[in-house]
């Protein structure tokens, strides 16, 4: 894992076997990047605390990366995202009332219903399509998507994304 910040750069590596490392990492950084100050440091790390409380990233920043892969796909091919459009978004729930229980939220908020479908043999299998016109710079679909997907958690249910179209 990689944590960047500052301009300042940690790398985190986890290992089964340390023989020479500190050596061989010391050669790599004296030999590729002889300009930059470096420091090795080796610590026991089994049960990976380092990496699940401090570099996997928390539930935002999951939110914050999907969204901007979606953005990129839609900046690759002409899109300067200036314009509003209609945005479809995806969610799976428990029961069919939890999924009533959100559209009813949904429609409070200005979205439309585009369908309820159930599907048996899915873990949530009560799915809801609901649309919106919206911006879809990272900012603004990310602080949208982020209140979908609590919402949904509220009501025993799963965000499972949105798409929309290109404008070029």
């Amino acid at each position: 894992g990689t944590f960047t910040y500052h301009c300042e750069r940690l790398d985190y590596y986890y290992l089964t076997d340390t023989i020479k490392l500190r050596e061989r990492l010391n050669s790599v950084y004296e030999t590729d990047f002889p300009k930059l100050k470096s420091i090795v440091k080796l610590k026991l790390d089994t049960n990976w605390d380092a990496y699940i409380t401090f570099l996997y990233p928390n539930e935002e920043t999951l939110e914050f990366m999907s969204n901007q892969k979606v953005i990129l796909n839609l900046t690759n091919a002409g899109d300067n995202l200036t314009k509003s459009r209609k945005v479809d978004h995806w969610l799976y729930f428990n029961t069919s009332t939890d999924r009533d229980k959100f559209a009813a939220f949904a429609e409070t908020n200005k979205y439309i219903i585009e369908g309820k479908m159930l599907n048996k043999d899915s873990k949530l299998p009560y799915q809801l399509q609901i649309s919106r016109v919206d911006f879809v710079d990272l900012e603004s679909i990310t602080k949208i998507t982020l209140e979908l997907r609590k919402k949904a958690k509220g009501f025993n249910g799963d965000y499972d994304g949105w798409e929309t179209f290109i404008i070029k």
